[in-house]
């Protein structure tokens, strides 16, 4: 039919383009990008969380002593999933339509074209080290109390790509930049390498004291009340927002003649190629 795209950036991705009309009678193919990274695995998401633990138990006359550690490594790996194959707009509300978003599609009359250059890969990391002390006192026949404190540290996750996150330094600001493809006051690791891999500061330690109790009532085991009180902490969610920045990740958005329509340029520097903050980016939900 001659239908014969190959993309605003020629990335030079096969799989076939998203399609929809966004409402109306048109039929919707959502078919996101990110199986070009995966090669022969296509599109996967890998955990990997090895741990180390240990426990040393100490009976000591009405008292039962804990010492624990605990080490866990987590990595977690995924392509990013941008429309690199292109999401074409087919509606007979466009400017250019034949009046009917299915005659648009065989006469190759689009009404918007959305893609990104690239899907880069998340690959990212932390670490968690933990140790605690646990003391199960039985005071008397009626109440045992459970003392317990928990150390740990978390380092923040770290980008194994080497391009670290993207943050905002307001010193950096240039009101005067005009391209906002150089992103005035942004900056991320590979671009500056005093700029640290995971940008996020990490606590030394983080404490967690915990209490329980429990009363035997009768002293007969029949009723026994217990309640516990403690404090917990855990590291964050995966968090990719500001790796598709240092990553060298576009997008476009065009559409047809009588609306608003943006084209990509290049900035100044090949190094800091990235997303423009600006141009609205999709994904499937």
């Amino acid at each position: 039919m001659g239908y014969d795209y190959h993309g605003m950036f020629n990335n030079g991705v096969v799989q076939i383009p998203s399609i929809t009309g966004w409402g109306g009678e048109f039929a919707t193919l959502i078919n996101p990008g990110g199986f070009e990274i995966g090669g022969t695995k296509g599109f996967y998401y890998d955990n990997w969380m090895p741990s180390i633990s240990d426990v040393l138990t100490k009976a000591w006359g009405t008292h039962t002593i804990k010492l624990g550690s605990f080490w866990e490594w987590t990595r977690s790996s995924q392509p990013d999933f941008g429309y690199t194959n292109q999401t074409l707009v087919f509606s007979s509300w466009g400017t250019n339509t034949t009046g009917s978003a299915y005659g648009d599609l065989m006469t190759g009359r689009v009404t918007n074209d959305q893609e990104q250059n690239k899907n880069r890969l998340f690959d990212t990391t932390y670490t968690s080290v933990e140790g605690f002390a646990q003391d199960s006192w039985r005071v008397n026949r009626k109440l045992t109390l459970e003392l317990r404190l928990r150390v740990s540290h978390f380092t923040p996750w770290t980008d194994r790509q080497g391009f670290g996150y993207a943050e905002f330094v307001p010193a950096l600001y240039n009101p005067a930049e005009t391209n906002p493809l150089n992103y005035p006051g942004f900056t991320w690791h590979a671009r500056d390498p005093r700029i640290p891999n995971g940008i996020f500061p990490a606590r030394a330690a983080f404490w967690s004291p915990r209490f329980g109790l429990a009363y035997d009532i009768s002293g007969k085991g029949h009723t026994v009340l217990r309640g516990d009180w403690g404090r917990f902490y855990c590291h964050p969610n995966l968090y990719d927002t500001g790796l598709q920045v240092s990553g060298g990740e576009l997008s476009a958005n065009l559409t047809a003649r009588g609306t608003s329509s943006s084209t990509p340029t290049r900035p100044a520097r090949a190094s800091t190629s990235t997303t423009s903050p600006s141009w609205a980016r999709h994904r499937s939900s």
